[in-house]
């Protein structure tokens, strides 16, 4: 039995896909979509805010706008988590799980041990880790302010 379950929103399609096949399986379970705390148009969308796209560390997450390919009936509830977090989870899953995953999949762990602590034990929790540690050693510290293929415009100071 899977009674909740977790992913960050890129594309839409994982988080589609996945939450389709559990609703399937499990209709009680509570699908919780992650956005980028940066870049969060269906977290605003939802909660009456104002969206306004900002850069954030995140890639594959938060593309500023929300995407085709989000299956929004099958979104029970958004939450949000900043970059930092993100990346901090990864190397805390390298480091003592020996789980080789990248930031946008530590967003979802980061997440998916908050809603555990909130749902307490006997409840099963779900998320997926969906992308690798290893694109990312160029940029360990998750700043992409001074790595110039980030697809920011490199500046002087950051081109010394």
């Amino acid at each position: 039995m899977v009674d909740v379950f977790v992913c960050s929103l890129g594309t839409g399609g994982t988080f589609s896909g996945i939450a389709d096949q559990l609703k399937s399986a499990f209709p009680q379970v509570h699908t919780i979509a992650v956005e980028v705390d940066r870049s969060a148009p269906l977290y605003a969308q939802r909660h009456g805010g104002t969206f306004k796209h900002h850069n954030h560390n995140l890639i594959g997450l938060g593309p500023g706008k929300i995407p085709p390919n989000v299956r929004q009936d099958l979104i029970d509830e958004v939450r949000i988590a900043p970059g930092e977090q993100g990346w901090a989870m990864m190397k805390t899953l390298i480091e003592a799980e020996q789980l080789f995953a990248g930031p946008t999949a530590g967003t979802n762990v980061y997440v998916a041990r908050q809603v555990a602590a909130e749902v307490g034990t006997g409840k099963t929790v779900v998320t997926v880790l969906f992308d690798s540690a290893w694109k990312y050693f160029s940029v360990w510290d998750g700043n992409y302010a001074d790595y110039p293929t980030s697809g920011r415009p490199q500046t002087e100071s950051s081109a010394s």
